[in-house]
């Protein structure tokens, strides 16, 4: 196996592929590198002369030219927002900024040990937003147009999709037998041979693993409301909103690890459970994610798991 590691997307990145990886004159390790700095460069609302800060910063209503890349991966966010009734909402940059997560996260008041998130009240605390035309895409000429005034954020959705496009890069262009990408926990796994071996980490305990998973294929992301936590005007605040409120979600799940075909949906999938009860997760899942699989942690420790998860590894423990 080859293997490089390097930083990008404010996360460590590792990808692992076969020996018999086929690349002429450019070293896949450029090429790779190359996707996440993309992306990071493209999508990130903490870099100014960003693609999507300079969107963001525009008026609402105008037609606003992106490239193929922007274009692509807006399109699969705001599907994925239809697709979860806007659970999943890339609309919630300027309630993220508001909250005080105005920067890269390591620059932030971080909290750690503490499991109470108090939400903050807003204006409209019973609307829930709903609005299809929110986001135009034009395929025709490559623009989009924003018809409602917020920041967009596309922060988790953009590295999960930047390690889907490394897996076709590695998988289908360079005919890579086998691999692994993982950036910071969203993770591309293939291998038809041998599968591979993934613990899920407690969400407490970070020596701790509550599974082992020997996974073929999938496609994996863990969300967590205890990890990126900060403080904000004396209350604890974290990443992960309900997209039909802006409100922080307040739910009885601390973590989520989804299983599926591609890595962005997967991640989208696992951020929305987060703001369910466990009780509604399995229905939930049914009806907007059929076929994925799902590993989630309540916050009295219990661990719940659905059969859909069997589909995705050769033997599991736990």
């Amino acid at each position: 196996m080859k293997q490089i590691n390097f930083r990008a997307m404010n996360t460590e990145i590792m990808v692992q592929v076969s020996d018999d990886i086929s690349h002429d004159d450019v070293h896949w390790e450029d090429l790779v590198r190359a996707q996440f700095y993309q992306v990071e460069s493209m999508a990130s609302r903490f870099i100014p002369e960003s693609e999507l800060s300079r969107w963001n910063a525009s008026p609402v209503g105008i037609q606003f030219p992106v490239s193929k890349g922007m274009f692509q991966l807006l399109a699969e966010a705001w599907e994925l927002a239809i697709a979860t009734n806007f659970k999943f909402n890339p609309f919630i940059g300027s309630k993220l900024q508001e909250l005080g997560y105005d920067r890269s996260f390591e620059l932030l008041e971080s909290v750690t040990g503490e499991f109470e998130c108090i939400p903050v009240e807003t204006d409209a605390a019973d609307s829930v937003f709903s609005d299809f035309d929110a986001l135009i895409l034009n395929l025709n000429d490559h623009t989009v147009v924003k018809n409602y005034d917020a920041k967009v954020d596309l922060g988790g959705i953009g590295k999960g999709w930047a390690v889907d496009r490394t897996y076709h890069l590695l998988k289908d262009q360079m005919h890579a037998s086998s691999g692994a990408i993982d950036a910071g926990g969203d993770m591309m796994l293939w291998n038809e041979q041998t599968p591979w071996e993934v613990g899920i980490q407690h969400p407490t305990e970070e020596d701790q693993e509550i599974i082992q998973l020997w996974v073929k294929r999938a496609g994996i992301a863990t969300s967590n409301v205890l990890y990126r936590r900060w403080r904000h005007h004396e209350r604890v605040q974290h990443h992960i909103l309900d997209g039909q409120t802006f409100k922080p979600a307040a739910s009885d799940i601390v973590q989520a690890t989804v299983l599926g075909p591609t890595v962005a949906s997967a991640e989208v999938a696992s951020k929305v459970i987060c703001m369910l009860t466990a009780d509604e997760v399995n229905g939930w899942m049914a009806s907007h994610f059929p076929g994925y699989g799902y590993v989630l942690v309540t916050r009295n420790g219990e661990i719940k798991l659905n059969r859909e998860v069997r589909d995705f590894v050769e033997e599991l423990l736990w």
